[in-house]
């Protein structure tokens, strides 16, 4: 009960829409306590978590990611200001697939992610100022002329991502509407083709950087010691994943999910809601969860008195991938309780899968998550 009334307490400070629900669901979820004791045990995978993780689980993310995106940059390099309906359905299809890529390792904000504003070049995202439809728009203009002024790898990073690109394709005017005329379409296409060779460049070094036996970053990862500047034990690889997993979960909970409700106790906000514009924040939050779901499956992390851990952590990333694959999105000025009810179950899937890591796997592994970039937001 004592952690029934810690999580009240955090819910209090966070003021999160989920906190009730979540408080109430959290009691249902078994604990590390109540499922044999306050263990602290080795990973299973031992030495090799670091390397089981980036073959498994973080590489073929990243690979999948640079593959899907530059598909999306050669659909976009010819047939784009002709656009005949299947050149648009290719479009659309391939912007999906590379946003479900991106979502899958979004959570692993760590290492090459963080370096070289490579997260906020690919999503720039939440921006509640709007900074990305401003700049965009100044963009577009800039494309009306020869060159625009910068080049787009080299400017802000609101108008080089994900973000940016779905502004261009699915605006009222942009390159999906088939009604536009060639001179309409021009500087959208070329706007969208440069968005598309800077996604994919991007991905591309992520491939890199965590493809081994070459990859900097990935042989790092798999070798710690005393030598190596960022691992210098497996604790610290065990450490790195589990931050990433909880971190997830919360940028999930609190940064998707949550906003949209605040404000109404009728009405979901989904503008406010990630790629709303294409009708693809079920399916990106679902990849995301899915992302998660393989990374934590994919070393033998405990031993077989605690493997419930990981089971039920699985279980409910399962869970909320596929709640949140049927997440339906509505006319947000009309009220919709049935559509908030679905967000907050979601929310509370999500806030338990939190839980177990945070209490129980963490936990189970020696591992302090502590503080983490979202906590000040």
């Amino acid at each position: 009960m004592r952690r029934v009334e810690t999580k009240a307490h955090a819910c209090a400070a966070r003021v999160t829409a989920f906190c009730m629900v979540a408080v109430l669901s959290y009691m249902g979820v078994k604990s590390a306590s109540a499922q044999g004791g306050e263990k602290h045990s080795a990973s299973v995978a031992g030495s090799e978590v670091g390397r089981l993780w980036v073959e498994r689980s973080i590489a073929p993310g990243f690979q999948h990611l640079a593959q899907q995106s530059r598909n999306l940059q050669q659909h976009f390099e010819q047939g784009c200001i002709e656009a005949d309906p299947a050149w648009l359905h290719k479009a659309s299809s391939g912007f999906e697939s590379v946003v479900k890529a991106w979502s899958g390792v979004a959570f692993l904000r760590f290492g090459p992610l963080v370096e070289d504003n490579r997260y906020e070049r690919l999503s720039f995202w939440p921006d509640p100022r709007g900074v990305m439809l401003r700049q965009a728009s100044g963009m577009l203009q800039q494309y009306q002329g020869e060159e625009p002024t910068v080049p787009i790898g080299q400017s802000s990073v609101a108008v080089q991502g994900l973000p940016a690109l779905e502004y261009v394709l699915y605006r009222d005017k942009g390159v999906l509407n088939h009604f536009l005329s060639a001179d309409e379409r021009r500087p959208l296409c070329r706007y969208a083709a440069d968005l598309t060779k800077n996604i994919a460049s991007v991905a591309g070094e992520l491939s890199e950087a965590w493809l081994l036996p070459n990859g900097e970053y990935a042989q790092r990862f798999v070798k710690p010691g005393a030598n190596n500047p960022v691992y210098r034990s497996n604790q610290e690889i065990l450490s790195e994943g589990v931050k990433a997993l909880s971190t997830g979960l919360q940028f999930v909970r609190d940064i998707q999910l949550a906003p949209p409700l605040m404000g109404s106790e009728t009405k979901v906000a989904v503008k406010k809601a990630p790629y709303w514009r294409s009708g693809l924040t079920g399916p990106a939050i679902a990849a995301s969860l899915t992302g998660m779901r393989a990374f934590v499956l994919a070393p033998d992390l405990l031993p077989a008195d605690q493997e419930w851990i990981v089971e039920q952590i699985e279980a409910e990333l399962g869970r909320a991938a596929q709640q949140a694959n049927a997440l339906p999105l509505a006319d947000e000025a009309v009220p919709s309780p049935s559509l908030r009810q679905e967000w907050m179950l979601l929310g509370r899937i999500v806030d338990n899968a939190k839980d177990l890591t945070d209490a129980d796997l963490a936990l189970a592994l020696g591992v302090n998550v502590g503080f983490n970039a979202l906590d000040g937001d």
